[in-house]
């Protein structure tokens, strides 16, 4: 329909006017620059970094991690894991008090615990013994090995009496599982022939080769060991 000449200008100025109204509000939006999605470090990409030996990259994408998600317990146990291999002590500390306080976990727990045995361990090489080391002009070899090497051994020895005693129990369950040889081979052989004699026997067997092992382990302990 045709709209009488008096109202063709109005409405042409009116259509004008709306056009120009939406071009205003949508230049804004056009001027925009597009955003571009930041892709989060993944805990992936920090552990692959840290298997090449590259742990100063491996600690800053864990950092990473920890400034979006200060939860992420995995996170944390890789970060003090990083920094131990880094041999920064002190940040690790820093580090694991910050996880059991955010993220508690059984991962940060074991994190914890080997942050707590290298601390132990540097801690027994007295300021004292270094500091007389510098002033007797040590090489840094020869300080490793009659101050720090001594010093440190005590606590050594406790892990290492620890573990054999682990490792003796899990080599006689691998020994079941995968059959052949071994003690734990014989012991499931011989349960499943009903020879409870010879049962009790090797049991008997594994018992008093672990406490051998572990007496052991205590005299060497015992040997290194010093009064304060």
């Amino acid at each position: 329909m045709t709209l009488p000449r008096f109202f063709s200008r109005p409405a042409a100025i009116l259509q004008y006017a709306i056009i120009a109204t939406c071009a205003v509000q949508l230049a804004p939006a056009q001027a925009q620059p597009a955003v571009v999605p930041v892709v989060p470090s993944t805990l992936a990409e920090a552990f692959a970094l840290y298997q090449r030996g590259k742990f100063a990259s491996a600690a800053e994408k864990y950092r990473l991690i920890l400034a979006t998600d200060d939860k992420n317990s995995d996170a944390y146990a890789g970060l003090v894991e990083t920094l131990l291999k880094q041999k920064d002590i002190e940040q690790a500390r820093v580090i694991i008090d910050k996880a059991l306080k955010n993220a508690d976990s059984p991962k940060v727990r074991v994190a914890f615990g080997e942050v707590e045995y290298r601390e132990g361990s540097v801690s027994n090489a007295e300021r004292e013994w270094l500091n007389v080391a510098k002033t007797l002009e040590m090489s840094p070899g020869r300080t490793a090995w009659r101050v720090i090497l001594p010093a440190a051994a005590p606590t050594i020895l406790t892990g290492m009496r620890i573990s054999v005693g682990i490792a003796w129990l899990v080599i006689v369950a691998a020994e079941m599982l995968v059959g052949g040889t071994g003690i734990g081979y014989f012991v499931w052989n011989e349960w499943n022939n009903l020879s409870i004699t010879n049962v009790i026997t090797a049991i008997l067997f594994i018992g008093v080769v672990g406490m051998a092992l572990d007496q052991l382990m205590a005299r060497l302990q015992r040997l290194v060991s010093y009064a304060d």
